[in-house]
């Protein structure tokens, strides 16, 4: 389970990329939009590119990794309104990520 805070930067990472059209989001961009100094967004992306959930780099940007979209909370993709009042769109079949990873679960809960 993911702690709030890294929810919050995949969630940014998500709205970002789909602001602003590209396929990587500079840190500096996470960083304003998450109201932090940009040395806080970069390690906390690093850390994140460490775990696996995201593909950063250096000078490029940040992207969710498959293991990022399975971490967004299910609420995210369907309804949820940022505060800002964007509608946020399907996101990456992040509904087939999480049912995949349920079906995987109790399988293994099984044996």
């Amino acid at each position: 389970m993911a702690t709030s805070t890294v929810e919050d930067y995949l969630k940014c990472i998500v709205l970002e990329e789909e602001r602003g059209g590209r396929e990587r989001v500079p840190t500096g961009q996470i960083a304003q939009a998450l109201a932090v100094t940009p040395g806080t967004a970069t390690v906390m992306v690093k850390a994140l590119a460490e775990s696996g959930l995201v593909d950063y780099e250096a000078y490029e940007g940040v992207r969710l990794t498959p293991a990022g979209e399975i971490l967004l909370p299910v609420p995210f993709e369907v309804g949820e309104r940022p505060k800002d009042g964007r509608n946020v769109h399907a996101l990456r079949a992040v509904r087939k990520l999480h049912g995949n990873l349920r079906r995987f679960i109790n399988g293994c809960d099984r044996n």
